[in-house]
């Protein structure tokens, strides 16, 4: 945009001159201005490129990958009064993120290990049965050999076994397991507890940013629209002679950087409240689209 404007005016004074109703010191400045804009513009293609580069990195793309960067229409992008209570989004991040589902099932499973450590304090009885028979082989007289199918008749037997087991000492292993699985019971009550604490103070924050972030675009909007009417009325000024070129480029200068504030401002204000969004439903893909 800032090139385009330069060339617009570039365009104008060339004119100008030719009739004479400008000096060529002034094409000369206006040219200058067309070459730095054009450089400013050749080093931010330069740096989305390297974003661009970055961004594949972190995503762990694959050579050759293709991919594109959504980008919402901030033209149609509504900025509400909305406020989020940080304690009603923690209420909804609570039960769906698996941040904390992890270790509240690894807490369950700690609780249930002292149950079982406990179990190998009681008496336990054994039943049991089994049944047997057998044959033998006489290598020397074989006279006197049995029949296999008589050997497993005669010598058929069974029985029935009962064992009941107290244990008093068991050498305090059991002692020893229940307390181990008490401390891991108290490890994971404390990861609880602490996970529960950074998500509330990760929630409070995105809250807090949020309305912060809301008061920062509100802010950076109304300097553009000020900025906005001040470079209007130096280029009206420009264009008759009264300003110079110097002056002319200061104020494009604010301008557009007061537009890429607002800009700045609103796509953060985006970003944090999709990440508030997150929180609150646990779930990434189509989350834009609300």
């Amino acid at each position: 945009m800032q090139v385009d404007l330069s060339e617009k005016q570039l365009f104008r004074i060339k004119k100008m001159v030719e009739t004479g109703r400008e000096a060529s010191s002034r094409q000369y400045e206006i040219e200058s201005q067309v070459s730095a804009d054009k450089l400013a513009y050749t080093v931010a293609q330069n740096t989305a490129s390297q974003a661009i580069t970055i961004l594949k990195q972190m995503l762990q793309l694959g050579p050759g990958s293709e991919f594109d960067i959504l980008m919402p229409d901030l033209n149609n992008l509504l900025i509400t009064d909305n406020s989020f209570s940080t304690d009603s989004i923690y209420a909804l991040a609570s039960q769906i993120l698996p941040r904390l589902k992890e270790i509240e099932y690894e807490l369950n499973a700690s609780k249930k290990q002292i149950a079982a450590a406990r179990g190998g304090l009681a008496p336990n009885i054994t039943l049991g049965g089994f049944v047997f028979t057998g044959h033998y082989l006489l290598l020397n007289d074989t006279s006197r050999q049995t029949s296999f199918s008589n050997q497993m008749q005669n010598n058929f037997g069974q029985a029935v076994q009962l064992t009941l087991n107290i244990p008093i000492f068991n050498n305090y292993s059991t002692a020893k397991n229940i307390k181990l699985a008490k401390i891991r019971r108290n490890d994971d009550e404390l990861r609880m507890e602490l996970e529960k604490n950074n998500l509330y103070t990760d929630i409070e924050n995105a809250c807090l940013n949020y309305n912060r972030g809301k008061d920062e675009f509100v802010a950076a909007a109304s300097n553009f629209e000020y900025n906005k009417k001040s470079f209007d009325a130096v280029e009206k000024k420009f264009e008759s002679g009264l300003v110079d070129v110097t002056e002319y480029s200061v104020a494009k200068t604010t301008l557009f950087k007061a537009d890429t504030e607002a800009l700045r401002t609103k796509l953060q204000l985006l970003i944090r409240k999709l990440t508030i969004q997150f929180y609150s439903t646990g779930e990434y893909a189509n989350i834009s689209n609300n």
